[in-house]
């Protein structure tokens, strides 16, 4: 899990942003220790060019962001959205029934 936490890190100090518990925990695709984060960035930012070169083997990993990187992915994603508001729809549907049935009786 720090392997790619530092690999986000990495990857988004070369594109300049700046470096924030809330950007990292909102580019990560799976939830991650918030001690996890902070410890990682604190290490970053204790010698961000030590931290880069330490890490530069992750370079060619790509991290696994939450931002679709192809059409692939995007519509992957959306098909897993889609699938969760159809889902959620037919819940809605089955309560909004049974409140009915419960306030006629």
């Amino acid at each position: 899990m720090q392997d790619k936490i530092a690999a986000l890190i990495c990857q988004l100090a070369e594109q300049g942003k700046d470096i924030s518990v809330g950007l990292v925990r909102s580019k990560l695709t799976e939830r991650a220790p918030l001690p996890f984060i902070t410890r990682t960035i604190n290490q970053y930012k204790a010698n961000p060019q030590q931290f880069l070169e330490s890490h530069a083997h992750l370079k060619n990993k790509p991290a696994e962001t939450n931002t679709p990187t192809n059409t692939d992915n995007a519509t992957n994603h959306v098909e897993q959205l889609q699938k969760r508001v159809d889902i959620l729809e037919q819940e809605v549907a089955e309560l909004t029934s049974r409140l009915a049935s419960l306030e006629r009786n």
